[in-house]
């Protein structure tokens, strides 16, 4: 990671990630995955923990559930490479948290931060579409105090901290087509009280339009569709036919859709606006708490007790992602996170100490009544719009989790027993957790309807409609799910000072991650018959797959100096690290059959125009339907139960209408993610009173994750199943670095110069769920091979801080005013990541599926690619004449490698400068200022997998799409006494 805020001012996720990351939530945000990337390792391999116990996610890999917030922490440890035997779960940075605690006197503070978006700069690119630039509009108050003190001296002592939030922000869409309102008025004129203008016309549906932009009918009129630029937008076309009826849309006869206009225009233009060329606003308002205490009782001089707790009180308002941004589809997210912590620490002897501590960590949101959202109205959107147009969403999207009601908890214990004796000092112990995921998912209960252009929208006639139903009644599918699973963790440390000049330290670890089983039965998973997936049945199962039971953990590190004339230290280590599985990767399961199957009912189409290989409504399947009962009032065809009879094997049956369904199951075989991880360092005294040192970092990962979908590996497939996606063990990695620093400390000067110069590699970088995840060639694992998605070649900063000397020896006022400021500073610079350029011109056959994107196949003619910023922003720069004319895209093997081309390199300069002032004798004043990208650099936005950008077919092939966000300013008051 590099600290990198989006236009908008959230932090940036690494390219090509899913997950919980991205946020501008600050130490509130649920289920926090920080993007970093530690020895190479995904970000799914971080683990964190407070006071000794664990907050980790369990849906999702390297996410935190609850943050402390900086008035809470006492101290902070990261380990980059855990060669200690008592860090387990995670092979990547182990963040160690410990927590303020109350003292013999009283203590404590208050601050106020202030961000607003008046402070802060525009973005210096926003695209090649002519988008106006944005700038981080948050408007963001931040405050807090904490105190703490003792209740009996010498004995009993508090602590106790709290910080709240009150931000609003805008953030500003891509460019896009919307309704215009001329459109909304024909509908409630000509289609008053139907199921479109219904949701259309809700109160508040209509998006906030932040700006309007010049249309242009060239996306239409390539596509063979009436189009005319008009006052207001695009013209379309007009109403067609009456209500209910289809108009066509593939090939029909042009005469029945009005004189000399395409079908596609309904009843013809008429000069009226339809469309509209925008970017939209979303409003955005947090209003957070977190309070945090922590009890300390030194019960006797052999026995200590504390108690920590940390409770935050979520409190959002704003559209979900993807949704439109209406008033009316605001989701109000109220989640509840909490953490409690009991530790008793008992000194048996001078040399003997027991430290065992119990943990509760929670966390839970019900979005079905915290949310003001109207789940009666369905998902709806209007497709087969011109290539560059996209679909057009008109209601809130859907997802599983949209809405949802949601708990994860987790139970630890842990106990660690120390013992020093001659030149050994051995800790032994472990901790054992038992993890409850209490999962009421109803979202695609919800039905989703699509409409094939925006008049059959126009006459209430659905092209489609996708719902999730319990296969057997045609009633809601099941959706409540109560998961569990445990973990057990064993260590012996041994830390051993051979020499007065030799340290060794030498551990062994045990490591067991159960599979994850159900309460009521409901977990199924697809295995494989005798002729693989042709025979395979879906069984319901008490656990996924056989768990591994070997997973030790060697480790050893040194620290030896050569000699005591000598600063020289020369430290390394190696040590194997295991990696939980995110269950993120498995629950999709939930939507398996017997107990649920996503139907998918198509087409509805009409006649007119001669367009007949379709039926009206789907032969009277497709039933548009709000609901007056929210989520559970939705009506569904009471024919559904006999369109997909399962057979024996919890498929659908031999000449069932709905013959096929998505799958997601577990190999039975799944060795447990691993990584080994080795450095070796020398640091020594340079002249001039320079400290530094030489290290080398590497890392190779074995059995990581990837999410495969079945049907691309199998040589014949079940036609029964569509797709069939296994989380599968088998990515491979490595990484090397050479890292070199250099300190400094002066009278009124430090500095810390940091270089990396790396080389990261593998077959996927991140585990998913989610599109960015695909591989372009997954049925050879190996072709996959190349840079990881986060590799950075070159990576350098400096860290700064200066005491201005001004003054110094004075006491006036001059001294007050004037004397005492410091200021710090930190540049950071690393090279681009890499993309891969990818088609969607045709698909890869692969068995008797076909997939899309994949890799060229063929190099034309080799591009002179340069990623500097010109090149970057300027339109056939590095392509000219289009990606086409460089790379056969014809279906085929890879011609060319995974990653193979660099996105744009990172600069930026942070500023701080502040002061101290005293107030009291106990008391006093600091007042600080912070300037993220201080010189306002624009830094182009990474390459996303499949996005235009990196499509070889799209007219921005090769263009940067977005930059990072501009300067970003605050200013903070705080007091301490």
């Amino acid at each position: 990671g590099d600290g990198a805020r989006g236009a908008n001012g959230s932090s940036m996720n690494l390219a090509n990630t899913t997950g919980p990351g991205g946020s501008n939530l600050s130490i509130y945000q649920v289920e926090n995955q920080v993007n970093i990337s530690a020895n190479g390792q995904r970000i799914s391999s971080n683990g964190y923990w407070v006071d000794g116990v664990s907050v980790n996610s369990q849906s999702w890999g390297g996410a935190a559930v609850l943050t402390p917030s900086a008035d809470d922490v006492k101290e902070l440890h990261v380990v980059s490479t855990p060669y200690d035997a008592s860090l387990g779960r995670n092979s990547g940075a182990i963040v160690e948290v410990v927590t303020q605690s109350g003292t013999n006197s009283i203590h404590g503070g208050a601050f106020f931060n202030y961000q607003d978006p008046s402070l802060n700069a525009f973005s210096g690119y926003a695209g090649p579409a002519g988008a106006k630039p944005t700038k981080d509009a948050n408007k963001w108050r931040q405050y807090g105090a904490h105190a703490g003190g003792p209740i009996k001296k010498d004995k009993l002592f508090w602590f106790f901290d709290w910080e709240g939030l009150h931000s609003s922000s805008t953030t500003v869409s891509g460019p896009m087509y919307t309704f215009t309102p001329q459109f909304l008025s024909a509908l409630h004129t000509q289609r008053g009280g139907s199921f479109a203008d219904t949701v259309m016309n809700l109160a508040g549906a209509q998006p906030a339009v932040y700006s309007t932009l010049t249309p242009s009918c060239a996306p239409f009129t390539s596509a063979n569709w009436a189009c005319a630029v008009v006052n207001g937008g695009l013209d379309v076309g007009s109403p067609y036919q009456g209500n209910g009826a289809y108009v066509p849309i593939f090939g029909g006869n042009a005469a029945t859709c009005g004189t000399n206009q395409q079908c596609q225009a309904g009843g013809g233009l008429d000069g009226v606006p339809d469309l509209q060329y925008v970017q939209l606003r979303q409003q955005n308002l947090t209003k957070p708490n977190q309070y945090n205490g922590r009890l300390d009782y030194n019960l006797s001089s052999k026995h200590q007790l504390a108690w920590t707790g940390m409770f935050v009180r979520g409190n959002s308002l704003g559209p979900a992602d993807g949704s439109v941004p209406a008033p009316a589809f605001n989701l109000a997210y109220t989640p509840n996170n909490s953490a409690s912590m009991l530790a008793w620490i008992w000194t048996l002897s001078p040399s003997m100490l027991n430290d065992a501590r119990v943990n509760f960590t929670r966390w839970a949101y019900n979005e079905l009544s915290s949310s003001s959202v109207n789940w009666g109205i369905p998902y709806v959107y209007v497709q087969n719009m011109p290539g560059g147009v996209g679909n057009i969403n008109v209601s809130p999207t859907s997802s599983p989790t949209t809405p949802a009601d949601l708990a994860e908890n987790t139970y630890e214990f842990v106990d660690t027993f120390t013992k020093v004796f001659g030149r050994h000092a051995i800790r032994f112990g472990g901790e054992y957790t038992r993890e409850q995921n209490n999962d009421n998912e109803v979202g695609r209960n919800r039905p989703a309807y699509a409409f094939a252009d925006l008049w059959n929208l126009f006459n209430n006639a659905p092209i489609y409609e996708g719902v999730l139903v319990n296969p057997k009644t045609g009633a809601d599918s099941t959706s409540r799910f109560y998961y569990r699973s445990h973990d057990l963790g064993l260590f012996v440390q041994d830390d051993i000072k051979l020499r007065p000049n030799l340290t060794a330290n030498v551990g062994l670890r045990y490591e067991y991650f159960s599979p994850i089983s159900e309460v009521n039965g409901h977990l199924t998973n697809f295995i494989p018959g005798s002729s693989g997936l042709t025979n395979g049945t879906v069984n319901v199962v008490s656990q996924y797959y056989n768990a591994s039971k070997t997973p030790f953990s060697p480790r050893v590190g040194f620290a030896w100096s050569p000699g005591e004339q000598t600063k020289l230290v020369v430290r390394g280590g190696f040590g194997i690290a295991y990696n939980r599985v995110p269950e993120a990767l498995l629950t999709n399961s939930r939507q398996n059959p017997p107990f649920a199957a996503q139907m998918g009912l198509c087409c509805g189409t009409a006649g007119y125009g001669g367009e007949s290989w379709g039926s009206p409504f789907d032969n009277n399947l497709i039933l548009l339907s709000t609901s007056s009962n929210g989520i559970y009032g939705y009506q569904t065809s009471p024919t559904l139960p006999t369109l997909m009879p399962l057979g024996a094997n919890n498929l659908p049956s031999a000449g069932a209408q709905f013959g096929s369904v998505e799958i997601w199951g577990a190999p039975q075989h799944f060795p447990q993610p691993m990584s080994m991880l080795y450095s070796l360092q020398v640091q020594d005294q340079l002249p001039f009173h320079l400290v530094g040192s030489v290290a080398y970092q590497g890392s190779e990962t074995r059995h990581e994750i990837r999410i495969v979908n079945q049907n691309f590996v199998y040589p014949a497939i079940n036609n029964a199943v569509y797709a069939m996606y296994f989380p599968t063990p088998d990515v491979s990695g490595n990484f090397n670095a050479l890292l070199a620093d250099v300190q400094r400390n002066f009278n009124d000067w430090t500095f810390t110069a940091n270089y990396r110069w790396s080389k990261s590699l593998d077959t996927l970088s991140y585990s998913g769920p989610g599109f960015v995840t695909n591989q372009t060639y997954p049925q050879n694992n190996a072709l996959n091979y190349g840079p990881s998605d986060y590799d950075a070649k070159h990576y350098f900063n400096v860290f700064s801080v200066y005491h201005i000397p001004l003054f110094k020896h004075t006491h006036g006022v001059e001294n007050f005013l004037l004397g005492g400021w410091t200021t710090s500073g930190i540049f950071t610079y690393h090279t681009g990541f890499p993309w891969t350029p990818v088609t969607y011109q045709s698909c890869l056959p692969v068995a008797s599926q076909c997939l899309s994107p994949y890799r060229p196949s063929g190099v034309l003619k080799t591009p002179v690619y340069s990623n500097s910023y010109s090149a970057l922003t300027t339109a056939g720069s590095n392509f000219p004449g289009g990606g086409a004319a460089y790379f056969n895209q014809a279906p085929g093997i890879p011609a060319i490698g995974r990653n193979s081309f660099r996105g744009p390199n990172y600069r930026s300069v942070d500023l701080t400068m502040g002061k101290t002032f005293k107030i009291m004798e106990r008391a006093s004043l600091d007042v600080r200022g912070v300037a993220y990208n201080v010189f306002n650099l624009t830094n182009l936005a990474p390459f996303q997998f499949g996005a235009g950008n990196t499509n070889i077919g799209s007219a921005t092939f090769g263009q940067a799409t977005n930059s990072t966000a501009g300067r970003v300013m605050q200013v903070e008051a705080r007091i301490n006494f």
